[in-house]
């Protein structure tokens, strides 16, 4: 169990502090919060999207050309997003969903890569045995597969942890929450 929160918790606590901090979570108080908006936000992301291709498909069934559509909705499909853009660690999580699963699948991710640069170093001579053009097409079907390992990380960590698997997401879990709370507070504390 502490196996698992101890790391959790110390990574939930990073990039909840570096997230609050630059302000990419907005003005919230928990993850909680930061998890309804998420959700507010990216199911009316999908309505609009759901809205614009309805648009599309009634313009082409009435034969409507691209240059026939009204300048304010042509505006408002190129308008750009007003959303914060997240630095590569933030990206990285909000990837992986945020939250809970996203914090264990980025460390899952962030495991799994190291030791695949720790190898590369490691086995650094093979660049000019096996050749560079091989090396780094390896590198790019490795970091896939190792995408793919992180997303599935339950799968992932079912088959390295010893025990029972619902003490190790519970204490995951406690990782979490308190790492995020740790961050929370962190905040609320240099905010007055």
């Amino acid at each position: 169990m502490v196996k698992s929160s101890v790391p959790i918790g110390v990574t939930s606590f990073a990039l909840v502090w570096w997230a609050l901090r630059r302000g990419y979570l907005g003005q919230v108080d928990s993850m909680q919060q930061y998890e309804q908006q998420r959700k507010a936000a990216d199911k009316l992301r999908k309505e609009e999207k759901k809205q614009r291709k309805l648009k599309a498909k009634l313009n082409k069934k009435h034969g409507l050309h691209k240059s026939q559509v009204t300048e304010s909705a042509s505006a408002a499909a190129d308008e750009p997003q007003k959303s914060k853009k997240f630095d590569p660690l933030h990206s990285k999580w909000m990837q992986f969903g945020g939250g809970f699963y996203g914090v264990v699948a980025f460390f899952t991710y962030l495991l799994i890569e190291l030791a695949e640069v720790r190898d590369f170093v490691a086995n650094f001579t093979d660049l000019f045995r096996v050749g560079l053009i091989s090396m780094v097409v390896n590198f790019f079907i490795e970091s896939l597969r190792n995408f793919i390992a992180a997303i599935a990380w339950p799968a992932y960590w079912l088959g390295r942890i010893s025990g029972d698997p619902w003490m190790w997401i519970l204490g995951a879990y406690g990782g979490y929450w308190l790492g995020s709370k740790l961050a929370f507070r962190l905040r609320s504390r240099s905010a007055s």
